[in-house]
C-alpha cells in the first residue's frame, strides 16, 4: 500500500469522540498561534515608580550610629547585610500583623520591631508619609501594553492564521451538515 492508496480522513464523519478531540485539539493550536502573532507586536510599558511617594523612605533603624535597615511609606524592609536580611525576615514572619496594616502603619510596626530586635533606634525621613496621606493615594498604576494590529495584520502568519479559522468553521459546517443527514 502506498500513500496514494489512503484515502483522506473527513473529520466531519469521524465520531463523536474523535471530532471533538480533534476539533479540541484544532482550536489549541489556533489559540497558540494567535497567542505567538500578538506576542510579536506587543510592547509592554511598566510605569515609573521612582518618584511615587509610597516607595520613599519612611525610616531607618539606626545601631551604634549605622544605619542598618531602611523600610518605605509601604513598610517594605531592605538592608544591606543577607544574615541580618534574614533575621528580620524570620522576626517580620513571626508579626501577627493585622491584614489591614499597611503603609505607614505597617512600617512603622516593623521599625518598632526591628529596633526592638536589635537594640537600635529609629530615624523617621523628610518623605516619612501618614497613614492618611497614604491612604488618599490612587492606586499604583499597573503595566501596560499594546498591540500593534497594523502591522500584525501584515504579517503572513496573520493570513495563515485567518485560513486556520476559516477551516475550522467550516469543518464545523460540514459536520452540522453531516450529522443532519443521519
Amino acid at each position: 500500500m502506498t500513500a496514494l492508496d489512503l484515502k483522506p480522513i473527513n473529520v466531519a464523519e469521524l465520531s463523536e469522540d474523535k471530532y471533538q478531540e480533534f476539533m479540541e485539539a484544532n482550536q489549541r493550536h489556533i489559540e497558540a498561534n494567535k497567542k505567538y502573532l500578538k506576542s510579536q507586536y506587543t510592547q509592554t510599558s511598566n510605569p515609573d515608580y521612582s518618584n511615587d511617594p509610597r516607595v520613599k523612605p519612611y525610616a531607618t533603624i539606626t545601631v551604634a550610629g549605622q544605619v542598618v535597615a531602611t523600610i518605605d511609606n509601604q513598610g517594605v524592609v531592605g538592608t544591606d547585610s543577607n544574615e541580618l536580611g534574614e533575621r528580620i525576615n524570620k522576626l517580620l514572619a513571626g508579626l501577627n500583623e493585622d491584614a489591614a496594616s499597611s503603609g505607614p502603619a505597617a512600617a512603622q510596626n516593623r521599625a518598632d520591631k526591628i529596633a526592638e530586635m536589635l537594640g537600635g533606634r529609629i530615624v523617621k525621613a523628610g518623605t516619612a508619609m501618614s497613614q492618611s496621606q497614604y491612604n488618599a493615594l490612587a492606586p499604583f498604576e499597573q503595566s501596560g501594553s499594546t498591540i500593534d494590529y497594523v502591522a500584525m495584520k501584515t504579517d503572513p502568519l496573520y493570513d495563515q492564521l485567518q485560513n486556520l479559522y476559516a477551516k475550522h468553521a467550516n469543518i464545523e459546517r460540514e459536520r452540522a451538515d453531516y450529522l443532519g443527514r443521519q
